[in-house]
């Protein structure tokens, strides 16, 4: 499933199971997510992060570095980068982070941001 390749691309996240169905379960560094396939029938529509609901889900990074590497590996595998990694002082003044998308069009983050998360 393309979506758990995307997330496990994160480091300290894991695969904890994937299923035949479609399902994945991501867990690492106190968190869990779990992801399905869309149903056939919705299979037209993209996540629209303007819309009401999720906007984008965002995972701590161990150092700048690992932002780093966390865009090598994207840009390595063809996953969509919408903002390669930089500094993003209005949001705090040590923020460094990557932006990206999974197939549904959901933005993912890494961050590094020493006293802030």
């Amino acid at each position: 499933m393309a979506r758990c390749s995307t997330i496990s691309a994160i480091p300290g996240s894991r695969t904890s199971r994937a299923g035949a169905n479609g399902t994945c379960a991501e867990e690492g560094r106190g968190a869990s997510i779990g992801l399905r396939q869309c149903d056939p029938a919705e299979a037209g529509h993209r996540h629209h992060r303007y819309a009401p609901g999720l906007h984008h889900l965002a995972w701590r990074a161990e150092s700048r570095a690992d932002v780093d590497a966390l865009h090598d590996l994207l840009i390595e595998r063809g996953i969509p980068v919408l903002d390669a990694p930089a500094r993003y002082p209005e949001y705090s003044g040590d923020y460094y982070a990557v932006f990206f998308e999974d197939p549904d069009g959901i933005k993912l983050e890494y961050v590094f941001a020493p006293g802030w998360i």
